[in-house]
């Protein structure tokens, strides 16, 4: 029998806010996970990625930093990134002059690095990328840069920092919520690691199983033959999808993996 493969966002999609996945939902992605390839599609560093991985019983490579990086957690290992390239130090350097408010946050495949971490991103970014870490200046990040996470009250200027500073066609910036966005090197995204993914599991994207719910996520659950939002995704990602499941809250992503493995 041929094995069916599932990619899944997190925030969002498996859990909500700060909250945990419902057990029952991680008990339906390891049931699914015994006779198919589940894998993660997230904006997440491995940091933050890694625990959720090993409780889900992820057992294929996971699309990491929204795109810009293939991550095996079985083999401990890259095998695909993407960074960015260009004048992208001088691009951060005007994005921290220009707006001072906007808290930024840069990973490389081994860090993550505060530039400057405002109370937004402490009240509601991810546990382990935001809380206890320290800041440090842009001369101290080490390595290629390959996401920048950008967080700001003022969605307005949000939007009007990606199209003066990101517009061109050497990146890639996106809204992952209302006021967190996301910027990765145009050959990155979710649809693009998803089709790096499918060449390494011999897979059509076609065939994939996957589920989104912010517009980081709408390219690649365009690609996926079948796919899943959340009821309380975004207007424009429910409009693309095939299936609207319960909230996050409310353990909806139990409903999607038993679909896929045609119990519902």
């Amino acid at each position: 029998m041929k094995k069916r493969i599932f990619l899944s966002d997190i925030d969002g999609t498996l859990l909500k806010g700060r909250g945990s996945i419902p057990e029952a939902v991680a008990e339906a992605a390891r049931k699914f996970a015994e006779t198919g390839w589940l894998c993660l599609c997230t904006g997440r560093s491995l940091a933050s990625a890694e625990g959720i991985a090993g409780l889900l019983g992820v057992n294929a490579p996971s699309i990491l930093l929204t795109g810009a990086e293939l991550y095996d957690f079985q083999k401990k290992r890259a095998v695909w990134t993407q960074p960015m390239e260009g004048d992208i130090r001088e691009r951060i350097a005007w994005v921290l002059e220009r707006y001072p408010g906007a808290g930024m946050q840069v990973c490389t495949e081994t860090e993550i690095y505060h530039l400057r971490l405002n109370e937004r991103q402490r009240q509601y970014g991810v546990v382990e990328e935001a809380i206890g870490r320290p800041e440090y200046r842009l001369e101290d990040v080490k390595g290629e840069i390959l996401k920048l996470v950008i967080a700001g009250d003022d969605i307005r200027e949000l939007e009007a920092l990606g199209r003066e500073v990101f517009s061109g066609e050497e990146y890639k910036f996106a809204f992952a919520s209302r006021h967190f966005t996301e910027v990765v090197s145009s050959r990155a995204g979710k649809d693009a690691a998803m089709k790096k993914l499918a060449e390494i599991m011999k897979i059509p994207v076609g065939e994939f199983f996957a589920a989104g719910d912010s517009m980081t996520d709408l390219p690649m659950l365009k690609l996926a033959g079948t796919s899943f939002a959340p009821e309380d995704a975004m207007e424009a990602v429910k409009a693309c999808c095939g299936h609207i499941v319960p909230s996050p809250v409310h353990g909806g992503m139990q409903r999607a993996f038993a679909m896929a493995m045609g119990e519902e």
